[in-house]
């Protein structure tokens, strides 16, 4: 048994009493509320009011953003640092501000259409130290539609098509006014678009005149509430058509008093025409219907420089005037040209000749004198066969127009005395073929000895010789290759023929060259096996490129999970932020999908990423229990 001492218990008689006490207090204590704690600092983490110390609000207003926020007094605030996101979570600082007082106004020019921009704002004081008070909740606004016309801006027409993009809404209003009096609607179609045909900008008074539309998105509320509208956008379309006349082939020299008249911009934007010789003229002048080429407009018959006159009604109202200079061409630098490799030797008697002469007719011979060979209408390409034994030979040519005629002009060739000749006649040399594909290649052979017969055709297709079908016209099909990008290939072809009489065998050879062309898309980030958190947003881009010849690029598409991703904007170069789902803990592989459509083909890119569980961050919160003095009692 231990013992106490008297002195120890008087000392503590005074706690245990006031023990035995406690729980009546406690008791009675209980029957009211405790006082919700006080929070002296806006800035306090635990402070549930800290979101937005500032009340830091967004308002679109035309082409802007007007950030507005509270200045708070007793921080030491200097400057104010301004924050843009596309994402919400990368920040790029616009510009600063000095520190007032009451409400803070800042006017955002930097915005960018149809996606989410986020704002913050950062305190900074004297020091150039940004506080803990800095971390404020973003501020989002969604600009209104973008507006953009499908044609040539300035515009040249009076009626235009238009397309606008959006990131939400079910329709998209146009207007000629901001209070949309009588707009024109269109559905949002997939990828956010919605196109308007034929919208009419009305008349003008010249080329300076600027028409201004308006777009907004609309979207439908349903239980006969009003729609919702977007903030509105804007688009300023000049006019940009100033008519005017030339020649068809250009130039100012004819070759008749009924030359080929051409309107600037293939006609576009001009409704009527008229013409005179005489500037007063111009006036009483029949109008005729704008055309491309207005085929035998009359001229004065002279050989003198001479002025014609247009005056030219546009579709917007207004007319306009034009004057071209003409001038008879006397034909002193007429000349044509043997279409020949560089050593000017052709293994075939069928030649193609290339003129270059302001003229109606020419003439071609193998004569100086042109015999019998007739005037014919002149073309800036024609053909002739030769005549006579393998060897040199002259070609002549000669023009005339309705006033002058050429000097007779002279090219020569080597005609081959080759017994044998094969050629390509599909594909043709330097033209591009589309990987991917089988087409059929074709050809003739030819042999200049009846005593020499063909007896094979093969063709190198780029990995062996491989026997065609049939002998003057062949045939055989080919697997083009897919390939990574525009490649240059070369293909030939060679004819065998034989002697019955004596086993001799003679032999002809073509290359010809030509470019596979690709259609192809690539996903250039994120790259394989790379890790895409959770609940965030990620960038995709990539590259696309249409056959060389073919149709333009229609569309970028990406696909990622069961989401659709259709790219806006630049296809050659592309980019799409996807929004990767929040559910799931356990890492998931899947498949990231680009495809590229240009006309009727489509092809495809895949990329293998790994979605992952977002950064954890850690939400404890640890209370130190308050110090006990140490003071002697």
């Amino acid at each position: 048994m231990t013992s106490v001492r008297p002195s120890r218990l008087l000392l503590w008689s005074p706690l245990l009493a006031a023990l035995v006490a406690l729980p009546v207090i406690s008791l009675v204590g209980c029957t009211e509320d405790p006082e919700p704690p006080a929070w002296d600092s806006p800035f306090d983490p635990a402070n549930p009011a800290a979101a937005d110390p500032f009340g830091l609000t967004a308002a679109f207003d035309a082409d802007r953003v007007v950030l507005t926020w509270n200045q708070l007094e007793g921080y030491g605030i200097a400057t104010y640092e301004v924050q843009k996101s596309l994402d919400g979570l990368n920040f790029s600082t616009l510009g600063d501000t000095t520190a007032g007082s009451g409400e803070m106004v800042y006017v955002v020019a930097d915005v960018t259409p149809t996606a989410t921009n986020f704002f913050r704002i950062r305190a900074v004081d004297a020091d150039g130290q940004a506080p803990r008070m800095s971390h404020v909740t973003p501020a989002t606004v969604d600009a209104g539609p973008l507006l953009a016309v499908l044609g040539p801006d300035p515009v040249l027409t009076r009626s235009v098509d238009l397309q606008a993009v959006t990131t939400s809404g079910d329709s998209v209003h146009l207007a000629s006014d901001a209070l949309f009096t009588a707009p024109r609607s269109a559905p949002i179609e997939t990828g956010g678009t919605a196109t308007f045909a034929d919208v009419d900008l009305g008349p003008a008074d010249g080329p300076d005149t600027t028409f201004v539309l308006y777009a907004r998105a609309v979207t439908v509320l349903g239980d006969d509430l009003p729609p919702a509208y977007s903030q509105i956008s804007s688009l300023e379309l000049g006019v940009g058509l100033a008519p005017a006349i030339g020649l068809a082939g250009g130039g100012g020299a004819i070759a008749s008093p009924w030359p080929d008249i051409a309107l600037a911009d293939s006609a576009r934007g001009i409704a009527r025409v008229r013409f005179a010789t005489v500037a007063e003229d111009l006036a009483d002048a029949p109008w005729q219907e704008a055309a491309p080429v207005l085929a035998g407009i009359p001229v004065q018959d002279t050989v003198q420089p001479q002025t014609l006159f247009a005056e030219l009604e546009t579709e917007f109202g207004y007319t306009a005037s034009s004057a071209l200079e003409l001038a008879a061409d006397d034909l002193t630098a007429a000349d044509f040209s043997l279409d020949l490799p560089g050593n000017r030797i052709s293994a075939t008697r069928q030649l193609t000749l290339l003129h270059d002469a302001v003229a109606t007719e020419m003439r071609v011979s193998q004569d100086p004198g042109f015999g019998d060979s007739p005037w014919v209408d002149y073309a800036d390409t024609s053909g002739h066969v030769l005549a006579g034994e393998p060897g040199l030979h002259q070609v002549y040519a000669q023009y005339r127009n309705h006033w002058y005629q050429s000097p007779v002009r002279a090219d020569y060739v080597i005609l081959s005395g080759a017994e044998l000749e094969v050629q390509f006649t599909n594909p043709t040399a330097g033209l591009p073929v589309r990987g991917g594909r089988t087409i059929e290649v074709t050809g003739t052979a030819s042999t200049f000895d009846a005593d020499y017969a063909i007896t094979a055709v093969r063709v190198h297709l780029g990995d062996g010789w491989v026997e065609a079908s049939g002998a003057e016209n062949w045939e055989i099909l080919w697997d083009v290759p897919l390939l990574d990008a525009d490649t240059a290939w070369s293909l030939g072809a060679e004819v065998t023929a034989a002697n019955a009489d004596s086993s001799d065998i003679r032999t002809g050879l073509a290359w010809i060259e030509v470019t596979i062309s690709q259609l192809a898309v690539t996903i250039a980030s994120p790259a394989a096996e790379t890790e895409l958190p959770r609940g965030q947003q990620a960038t995709i881009s990539g590259t696309a490129t249409p056959y060389l010849a073919g149709a333009p690029l229609d569309s970028v598409v990406v696909t990622a999970l069961d989401q659709r991703l259709p790219v806006d904007g630049a296809l050659t170069e592309w980019s799409v932020v996807w929004d990767v789902p929040a559910e799931g803990a356990t890492p998931l592989p899947t498949d990231l999908e680009a495809w590229a459509h240009a006309g009727g083909d489509s092809v495809r890119a895949r990329v293998p990423v790994v979605l992952v569980a977002p950064p954890q961050e850690s939400n404890r919160v640890t209370i130190t229990p308050p110090r006990r003095s140490t003071r002697a009692r």
